[in-house]
């Protein structure tokens, strides 16, 4: 999760660890791209995180991608992640088509 949001956004969330700061760079970004960004004041830390998940990387999403290492916030059931402690792995994996087929009218 983190390397999408980096590729897709420029933002390493983790160099973020408080909401307000997060909110800024976010704010900051979209300046920069000329793209409208939607933080909304008292946002939490995870609520931005998965705002930039949902509005920056999904929609460039493709193919079947398998999108992993969430922030802890985010799972019921994590598990550590050797590689830093504010990492968990959990398994998400985003299928667009499927999504789009889910949407239409029955």
């Amino acid at each position: 999760m983190r390397e999408a949001i980096l590729e897709f956004t420029g933002i390493d969330y983790v160099d973020f660890p408080e909401a307000e700061p997060l909110a800024k760079a976010i704010q900051q970004m979209g300046k920069t791209r000329g793209v409208a960004t939607q933080t909304p004041p008292g946002a939490s830390w995870g609520k931005l995180v998965d705002g930039l998940l949902g509005d920056f990387v999904e929609p460039n999403l493709i193919q079947p991608t398998f999108i992993t290492q969430y922030p802890a916030i985010f799972a019921r059931w994590p598990k550590a992640s050797p590689a830093t402690r504010c990492m968990w792995s959990v398994l998400s994996i985003s299928l667009p088509a499927w999504k789009w087929a889910m949407r239409l009218p029955s």
